[in-house]
């Protein structure tokens, strides 16, 4: 059912001395329940079940239970007159009778059970929602009761309730009080149950919903525990059942089960029949119609946390909100790429991030995409005149190691930089090699030589010694990952040495210029394209199926008609088949079953759009496979480090469960308490500590000068500051000139933000990693 925008209803304004009561009589009309009732029966043209459904849940009353409304037309401007005025509070406000049309007949928008009955209801006091998940995780019995507490004061208010209990111990676990074991999961359901009976709502039941996952201990009691009459009555029950308990099941194989559930190192284990369980949630269904069953894998497989973005759950380091020409620092041998491109391509793609430490390292950006429509834009300018346009709340890494919202940026403030630049290797002997790229992430990180951060983590390795990467096309500033090869240096030396002596060699020195590659390609595929081609020619059945099998070894599945069409007008070939011919295929999709087949290909029925995806998806070097006519990969969990199955266009998920994300999002202090901890250890030894003291004088200075500072200003600047200026020692830099070199690659400074119109904004996700963009990011 839709939901509709709930808005809290105002409060009356009372005379003095006179009572709610007095004010609302002079206001409303009363009507009894028959009057309701006959009305109502009338509006639902004869229809005495809905009537009396909607006079008994949804029509406007007091606490006394005099009835204020007897058609759902006066609910209907009821609910209108509050969001109208609430309307008035903003640009272009909808009107009463505008909201009026929109709910009328229950037409266009169905609210849910609760806002029809709360929205402008100044009775009672009344939840705008239907139901609220609701937990501590607690597993003490204080924690126990404050959730009762909870559930209650939620109920009350006409709320239902969802609650999960597998963070409850199981039943015979030790316990620090005069217990001495826990009594387990059931009595706790039965003290929830109760409450739901105790509270009423209004005589009716209150809505319960229990949930424990198969993994723990109690599971099979939980199972039973509504088969003794008169237990639980107040509460639904179903068992969180994951994928691995269903797979031993079909199996009779043994199910671990645990506690805690989800831990790594678990307090309990215990091995269960998931055979036996399944037969009695199937035999205690058929008899007591409890418990349901959620399968909790394929439940979180179909969503995605990112949705609620803005409530908190997010994946760690997404950066949800660049503008389109914001230039991404891609670590694939192109430099940087707009983020709105790569949106376009569709692609994961490898990017340059800081880890934990501040360090540089490269990381999959996943399924780079629009995330928000005309998004309030500011404009983020830094002392070398570097713009940055981006949403206000887009964090910016400090050179301190902080993380700030664009919105909280201070004129002055030093941004971390990722500089690339072109530079030779030099020998011990000052002999000078080929020019390489190189990446410089601040002075305390050093030098990286960027085609061996591209090959290791292509390579999924680290480069031993004495091993090398070596460039395929002998372009050293080519560093394509399919161009990187990593081998040892021996072997390294012996290919060069075979390269010099074919030197002489036309095609060797064609294939060592992509340049002259690529257009001698063009030329022999033009010279030997279309009717050129001897083969065109001929256009016998055999002949068609051979290139019918060309085209599909080359896309590597089965063709599509558009690009039959396409290939056939490039290659002299019939686009559609004569009577004659349809004796060998009949049409297209037949003829690409058939090449299919000669080939051997799997998935030879499904449709060509999806083995697309699929290619694409085992491109990128995932493992993937088509299910139910959608393509999904396998990913790990980034908390718990199980495997799970994600669909392929949200393969941007990046845990396995929900308990999982709010695992980590629980954790979120300890993280980054971790990451300030490892950069406080990484500068802890006091020269590093001096020196950048003394980079932060010299950038400051600089930014307030706006010139590169004199030896003298910056000496008084340090006394100032507080800060060692001396040079010359192995706790500062060795010379004037190797502190203003340094500075060049230290930090970027804000100079200023303003705003900057309204845009569409793109985000890619970077597992726990700060992707490096265009304001970090600077090639000379």
């Amino acid at each position: 059912m839709p939901h509709l925008i709930l808005y809290k209803t105002m409060n009356v304004a009372l005379k003095k001395d006179v009572s709610i009561g007095t004010l609302i009589n002079e206001t409303e009309k009363i009507y009894t329940f028959q009057e309701a009732l006959k009305a109502s029966i009338e509006y639902f043209k004869g229809d005495e079940l809905a009537a009396n459904v909607w006079v008994n849940k949804y029509a406007l009353k007091d606490t006394k239970g005099k009835i204020y409304e007897a058609t759902p037309d006066d609910m209907h401007r009821r609910i209108a007159r509050e969001i109208a005025r609430v309307e008035q509070k903003y640009p272009n406000p909808l009107s009463e009778k505008e909201v009026f049309d929109l709910l009328r007949d229950f037409k266009y928008i169905l609210p849910q059970g609760s806002p029809m009955a709360g929205i402008g209801n100044r009775h009672q006091v009344s939840s705008l929602s239907n139901c609220f998940v609701i937990g501590n995780g607690a597993d003490s019995y204080a924690g126990i009761i404050r959730l009762d507490e909870e559930q209650a004061q939620l109920m009350k208010r006409r709320g239902g309730v969802g609650h999960d209990l597998s963070h409850i111990r199981p039943k015979g676990s030790p316990v620090m009080n005069s217990a001495l074991s826990s009594t387990g999961i059931v009595p706790f359901m039965e003290r929830y149950s109760n409450c739901t009976r105790e509270v009423a709502q209004d005589g009716r039941r209150g809505a319960l919903m229990l949930s424990i996952s198969s993994r723990h201990p109690d599971a099979e009691s939980f199972v039973d525990a509504k088969l003794e009459q008169g237990k639980i009555t107040g509460a639904n029950v179903s068992v969180r059942i994951d994928d691995a308990f269903m797979k031993a099941a079909m199996s009779k194989k043994p199910y671990m089960q645990q506690f805690p559930v989800e831990s790594e190192n678990p307090q309990m284990t215990k091995e269960a029949d998931a055979s036996v369980i399944w037969d009695k949630i199937i035999y205690n269904a058929w008899k007591s119609a409890e418990p349901g069953v959620l399968f909790w894998d394929t439940i979180i497989r179909e969503s995605v946390p990112d949705c609620y973005a803005d409530l908190g759950y997010k994946t760690i380091s997404t950066n949800p909100c660049l503008t389109a020409e914001t230039l991404v620092a891609v670590a694939d041998g192109r430099h940087h790429v707009s983020i709105g491109e790569l949106a376009k391509e569709g692609k994961d793609v490898s990017v340059y991030c800081l880890d934990k430490a501040g360090k540089v390292v490269v990381k999959t950006m996943r399924n780079p995409r629009i995330t928000g429509h005309k998004k309030k834009i500011l404009k983020l300018t830094l002392e070398d005149g570097l713009t940055i346009r981006a949403t206000e709340n887009h964090k910016f890494r400090l050179k301190n190691g902080e993380y700030k919202e664009l919105k909280d940026l201070k004129a002055g403030d030093s941004l971390m930089i990722l500089s690339k630049y072109q530079a030779p290797i030099v020998k011990e002997a000052g002999k000078t090699k080929n020019d390489y790229w190189w990446l410089n992430a601040g002075q305390f990180q050093g030098n990286k030589s960027e085609h061996r951060l591209i090959a290791e983590f292509f390579y999924n390795t680290v480069l031993k010694k004495g091993e090398v990467v070596h460039h395929r096309d002998i372009n050293s500033l080519n560093n394509a990952p399919d161009n990187l090869e990593i081998m040892s240096a021996a072997a390294h030396n012996e290919l060069h040495s075979k390269d010099m002596l074919g030197k002489d060699n036309p095609m060797f020195q064609i294939k060592a210029d992509p340049a002259r590659l690529a257009a001698y390609s063009a030329k022999m595929s033009e010279a030997t394209s279309g009717l050129k081609n001897g083969n065109a020619i001929q256009v016998s059945d055999e002949a068609i199926l051979a290139k019918a099998i060309e085209l599909t070894a080359g896309l590597g599945r089965r063709f599509s008609k558009q690009e039959w069409l396409d290939f056939a007008d490039a290659n002299a070939l019939p686009k559609s088949f004569s009577n004659f011919r349809q004796t060998a295929f009949e049409s297209a999709k037949e003829l690409s079953i058939l090449a299919a087949e000669a080939l051997n290909f799997n998935y030879i029925h499904q449709d060509p759009r999806l083995l697309r995806t699929y290619l694409a998806a085992k491109e990128q070097g995932y493992t993937a496979k088509i299910e139910n006519k959608e393509v999904v990969v396998e990913k790990q969990c980034e908390k718990c480090g199980k495997p799970f199955w994600a669909a392929y266009h949200r393969r941007e998920i990046a845990y396995c469960s929900f308990d999982c994300v709010n695992a980590n999002l629980n954790n979120n202090p300890t993280i980054r308490g971790k990451r300030i901890e490892s950069l406080n250890s990484t500068y802890a030894e006091e020269a590093v500590v001096t020196k950048t003291k003394q980079l932060n004088v010299f950038t400051k200075l600089r930014y307030e000068l706006g010139r590169i500072p004199l030896q003298k200003e910056w000496q008084i600047a340090c006394k100032e500051e507080g800060v060692s200026y001396r040079l010359k020692t192995k706790y500062g830099f060795p010379s004037w000139n190797v502190l203003k070199e340094k500075a060049q690659f230290h930090n970027h400074r804000v100079l200023s933000i303003e705003l900057d119109g309204y845009e569409d904004v793109y985000s890619g996700t970077v597992d726990e990693h700060h992707n490096y963009f265009a304001g970090g990011w600077k090639t000379t």
